[in-house]
């Protein structure tokens, strides 16, 4: 992802390895979670977007992010060509409030904070 909207952010992002589904016209599809923030997050997947498309989001139990599920809007899409096939780093955002999953990214965000400072 590239640096040039990292001030422009509105909420920390934190790196994180999770899983998740996501469904895309009557498709579901599984992606890797790379960052999250209170406001959207970033994965990698074998799919494309443009930005504006809508994604319904769904993630199971683990331990940073409960069960829950939203939809989110395509910000960006940016190709992986160290992939091969290629996959894409797709963030998003909410499009509108989910009260349980900015519970759970600042608890893990808490977390992820007083881990570095013990270090």
């Amino acid at each position: 992802m590239s640096n040039s909207n990292a001030n422009d952010r509105k909420f920390p992002r934190k790196e994180i390895f999770l899983g998740m589904l996501y469904k895309y016209g009557n498709e579901w599809f599984s992606a890797d979670v790379r960052d999250v923030t209170v406001g959207g997050m970033s994965f990698i997947t074998s799919e494309q977007f443009a930005p504006g498309e809508e994604i319904n989001v769904f993630f199971g139990d683990s331990n940073a992010i409960g069960s829950n599920d939203f939809n989110t809007e395509v910000l960006r899409s940016e190709v992986l060509e160290s992939y091969s096939p290629p996959k894409y780093l797709v963030a998003v955002k909410l499009t509108e409030p989910n009260d349980k999953f900015v519970r759970d990214v600042e608890a893990f965000l808490k977390i992820q904070e007083s881990e570095t400072d013990k270090a």
